[in-house]
């Protein structure tokens, strides 16, 4: 059953409507004012809509984080943090991926209006889906440099041994020297941008996954095409760390416009990331992606060409294939530098002087 709960200091009621409850109870330690359920996670917003993520996986309620500024938009270099709590609420919800929930929330500051759209599915319970837009509600124009989706604050729990209070997944494409899964330690920062990072490298998984003993906490996105977002993931203090989904674009908003984020989502699950990869693969599936099997030949040995780096002669190249015909290997690769360029499909003529026919 999900359960959407409103809680004002200032008065106690309670209204029941099919499946929603609505409740206005507050304390001074949990200043909640909406609680939006999943399966097995839940978000809780206090009246400026910040936020804090609980897992209640097997029925067991742990609290992740603090409240924090969790969805957000960066104006004329200022993140906007004044919006206060207008408007909820929720309804059945059935589209291709499945049936849910579908919660709205509506807060608002002098000149901005925001909407929050968090859908909940049966079929995956241990995600939350966010949509997020803003609209310019003064008379003068906004200009927006960047949006942020679901920016926790992580915190760590004791342990009674040296080994690394946090594990994480970090999706950026850095190199040879990334590691894609790497301990955290005070000073750790990585922006994992899915754009080029270097001159031949680039992109990745848009989901980042930070997880201790107990529960693991991951964000990313679910569009259909990559985008340039990053997901940085940074520790600043010994016992918390932070991930996000950020969107660094400037955009003039004129009264009247809005702007929409990238559909986000964040996810808690137990042990390492394969779960949330999992269940992220499953959903992109779910939207209409395909996975076509490979042929067989893709799990053959291969030599590749790289041993001769980016200025080989072909010379060379040629004069390695009776070694690697007598090593009984059959396919051969021309891995790097037989173009012009890195995204270039030009091909240099001191090395292919009859273009394609060589």
């Amino acid at each position: 059953m999900m359960i959407w709960k409103y809680h004002s200091l200032l008065k106690r009621m309670i209204i029941f409507a099919g499946v929603v409850l609505l409740t206005a109870t507050a304390t001074a330690e949990t200043p909640v004012a909406l609680k939006v359920d999943g399966g097995e996670i839940s978000i809780e917003f206090d009246a400026q809509l910040n936020s804090r993520v609980i897992s209640r996986i097997g029925d067991k309620r742990i609290v992740l984080s603090d409240f924090n500024l969790s969805e957000f938009i960066n104006v004329n270099g200022k993140d906007r943090i004044e919006f206060k709590l207008k408007d909820h609420s929720v309804a059945e919800w059935e589209d291709k991926i499945g049936k849910g929930k579908q919660f709205k929330i509506v807060g608002s500051s002098a000149n901005v209006k925001k909407d929050v759209v968090i859908t909940s599915y049966n079929d995956f319970p241990t995600i939350l889906f966010f949509q997020v837009s803003y609209t310019n509600t003064g008379d003068t124009n906004l200009m927006v440099n960047s949006w942020t989706n679901n920016n926790y604050v992580f915190k760590a729990t004791p342990r009674s041994d040296d080994k690394p209070l946090f594990w994480s997944y970090e999706p950026g494409s850095y190199g040879w020297s990334n590691d894609w899964l790497q301990p955290l330690k005070k000073g750790f920062e990585r922006e994992n941008y899915m754009g080029m990072n270097r001159v031949d490298y680039g992109g990745g998984t848009p989901v980042v996954d930070v997880w201790r003993q107990d529960v693991g906490l991951a964000v990313g996105h679910v569009e259909l095409v990559p985008k340039l977002v990053s997901l940085p993931v940074s520790m600043q203090t010994d016992i918390e760390a932070t991930l996000a989904v950020t969107y660094k674009k400037s955009t003039i908003l004129k009264p009247g416009e809005s702007l929409a984020t990238y559909r986000t989502f964040v996810a808690v699950h137990i042990g390492d990331h394969f779960q949330t990869l999992s269940e992220y693969s499953k959903f992109m599936v779910r939207q209409g992606i395909e996975f076509k099997d490979p042929p067989n030949g893709a799990y053959e040995t291969i030599w590749c060409g790289w041993g001769y780096e980016k200025e080989f002669t072909m010379e060379e190249f040629y004069g390695t294939f009776p070694m690697v015909k007598k090593l009984g290997i059959d396919w051969i690769v021309l891995d790097y530098g037989w173009d012009t360029g890195v995204g270039d499909y030009y091909l240099p003529e001191e090395k292919f002087p009859n273009g394609e026919a060589d």
